[in-house]
């Protein structure tokens, strides 16, 4: 591992543009956890983890969670703190696109089912009140002569905290 560690180094020092690129970075970051380098593995880690936050790189952030989480990281707590917040940003970072594509796929304000797919996406990124707001919304928006669709959205709505009306639900009885 050592050999390999000093080939990335030699590289490192020949390219050294492609010495800051986090796919180059990834492999060099795995041989410093199986080295046991861990103080060459947290300050590589916090490098790649800044310059993903920069080109909000989900994949970056990705490759730091899973090099820093991985067994061979085991009982290190400041790899695995690294580790973990890597993992959070790129799940806030997917949510945030995972919003987007829903509230593009919205079909305007009658569309139960895109409505409620952008409650899980809100519910995906830790925002519970809009996924309880958004699936309301999606119940309010069903076409009354539907029943099956009322039960399917109301039964689904419950996942994120919402309730149907009381006038609905009393006449649903």
């Amino acid at each position: 591992i050592e050999k390999q560690i000093a080939q990335w180094e030699a590289f490192n020092a020949k390219w050294p543009r492609l010495a800051t690129d986090p796919y180059m970075n990834t492999s060099r970051l795995n041989l410093y956890v199986a080295a046991k380098r861990f103080d060459d593995a947290a300050k590589l880690g916090k490098s790649i983890v800044t310059r993903a936050a920069n080109r909000n790189d989900i994949a970056g952030y990705s490759s730091v969670a899973a090099a820093l989480t991985s067994e061979g990281a085991l009982g290190e707590k400041s790899l695995l703190a690294i580790g973990l917040g890597a993992a959070e940003e790129a799940m806030k970072l997917d949510g945030a696109k995972a919003i987007a594509a829903a509230e593009k796929n919205l079909k305007g304000e009658k569309d139960p089912m895109g409505t409620l797919q952008l409650a899980s996406a809100s519910q995906a990124v830790g925002d519970k009140e809009k996924a309880k707001a958004t699936a309301e919304k999606a119940i309010a928006s069903i076409d009354a002569k539907n029943e099956r669709m009322r039960n399917y959205i109301e039964d689904q709505a419950k996942k994120f905290g919402a309730e149907p009306p009381k006038e609905e639900s009393e006449k649903n009885k």
